[in-house]
């Protein structure tokens, strides 16, 4: 999907777009008993992970441009949160989206980057 809506709008807007879409696949299970949506979950700060995890999701694409790379950097990120965190805050997801933007500015799109320079460049002149 992302690489589709990069053709037609700009990488952060389709990040952002990816994440919604992302939300709204994992919505149901917060609702179906037994799931661990449901069991661990709160929809706000999952909402919050999600778009981080777009961000980093999204710099791993525009780098290698593999599909599959980003199936691994997702099963890893699970299995780390699964054993390393216990709950959910909303400070912790946001200082996490806080480090997802900055990882995403620093790497993901090198084009807008560069454009965001040059208008700095030109201020300080």
């Amino acid at each position: 999907m992302l690489r589709e809506l990069t053709k037609r709008i700009p990488a952060l807007t389709s990040t952002l777009l990816v994440s919604i879409v992302w939300i709204f696949w994992h919505l149901p299970l917060f609702f179906i008993i037994g799931t661990y949506q449901y069991e661990y979950l709160n929809i706000p700060v999952f909402s919050i992970s999600v778009i981080s995890f777009s961000f980093l999701l999204s710099t791993v694409y525009y780098k290698t441009k593999s599909i599959f790379l980003c199936i691994m950097t997702h099963a890893f990120c699970n299995s780390v949160l699964n054993v390393f965190v216990s709950n959910q805050s909303l400070l912790g997801g946001i200082i996490v989206l806080v480090f997802s933007l900055f990882i995403y500015l620093l790497f993901a799109n090198n084009r807008n980057r560069s454009l965001i320079m040059k208008k700095v460049d030109t201020y300080i002149e």
